[in-house]
């Protein structure tokens, strides 16, 4: 459980370095990312 969460961390990072270089306002995305990832490991 733990790896996947880690996983799931490491995939969103990378899509947020992704989102960072296209637009340089990534914030709302980081905030949508964060509570996503909050909920996932939740449930």
């Amino acid at each position: 459980m733990r790896r996947r969460l880690l996983a799931l961390v490491c995939v969103s990072a990378s899509v947020l370095s992704g989102c960072g270089l296209i637009s340089q306002d990534g914030g709302g995305d980081r905030h949508t990312v964060t509570v996503w990832l909050m909920k996932d490991s939740a449930s």
